[in-house]
């Protein structure tokens, strides 16, 4: 018997490196990342209705300016999976938003991939099929992660981000802190701006990522798209000179940006760094959103029992 209503947990994500080469004929740079999903996350809630079409309700601390419409992709997976499926009838969609958008935390990302998990459970259909990998590779590079990797919330992933390895067994003992400032990073302006690293491929592997301590795993961040994100957006780039000037070296951009994240050896450590930047009067003119303190989720989506 088919699920009458499911809840969804849709996790955000950092890039713990971003190596990008070269503009491809078909107009995307390749890439090569390595994503770990966060117990930072959305919540996803669907069930189905009678009526055709997708019903989206969109609430939380982060629902701001999130559209609760087609330009959700939210409702372009849920509706693509259930024409693609031939189902008859709709969906009612709640999602209570805690990732900000346009931020680099694959928010948006994670909620198409929660949306196609939640749809293929009400249908009956296996989550895991090729049909709903292939939908959120049309809706943006980071979306098969989410599904691909929901066992891990870990991968390698390449293309142009589409083509995923997901990484088991590993664990990352690091703890996270993230901020966001009150603007977003246009993805195709930072990519514009782009100009092909020098440095080679990034080395960091599952076997050498298990059990690295912070500090250790500090060293081994790597984003290729810094500099065109720093050069696209200004205001990106004052931001870094101010959390550098509190905390040389702690803070890193996640994929094109504008968030921002620091790992630590301890909870105890993540709380005390996450309370002085709260703190930090200075923060308040770039409009900040957090910080929170999250770890590796182990997972992306995942069903909620």
């Amino acid at each position: 018997m088919n699920a009458r209503r499911v809840v969804v947990r849709a996790p955000a994500k950092v890039n713990l490196t971003l190596a990008v080469g070269a503009r491809r004929p078909d107009g995307y740079h390749g890439v090569d990342t390595v994503l770990v999903a966060l117990t930072l996350g959305d919540r996803l809630t669907a069930a189905r209705r009678p009526e055709p079409g997708v019903l989206l309700r969109v609430d939380g601390p982060a629902a701001a300016g999130v559209p609760d419409d087609g330009q959700n992709l939210v409702v372009r997976a849920a509706e693509g999976l259930l024409a693609a499926a031939g189902a008859t009838g709709g969906l009612v969609v709640e999602l209570e938003k805690h990732v900000p958008a346009g931020g680099g935390l694959g928010g948006g990302s994670s909620d198409a991939a929660a949306a196609v998990l939640a749809t293929a459970t009400l249908l009956g259909l296996d989550p895991d099929g090729p049909r709903g990998l292939a939908l959120l590779a049309t809706l943006g590079s980071d979306c098969p992660f989410f599904l691909a990797a929901r066992h891990t919330g870990l991968a390698r992933c390449t293309g142009r981000g589409e083509r995923v390895e997901p990484w088991a067994g590993v664990h990352i003992p690091a703890w996270f802190v993230l901020v966001t400032p009150g603007f977003g990073c246009a993805t195709a302006r930072v990519y514009q701006a782009y100009r092909p690293a020098t440095a080679g491929p990034p080395t960091l592997s599952a076997a050498r990522l298990d059990g690295l301590a912070a500090q250790e795993l500090a060293g081994e961040l790597r984003n290729d798209l810094l500099p065109a994100a720093r050069a696209s957006h200004p205001e990106l780039a004052a931001c870094e000179a101010w959390l550098g000037a509190l905390w040389p070296g702690r803070f890193h951009l996640s994929g094109s940006g504008s968030s921002w994240f620091a790992l630590c050896a301890t909870g105890a450590e993540a709380e005390a760094l996450a309370a002085a930047l709260a703190a930090d009067g200075e923060g308040r003119r770039f409009g900040l959103r957090g910080p929170w303190v999250a770890r590796a989720a182990g997972h992306g989506v995942c069903l909620e029992h």
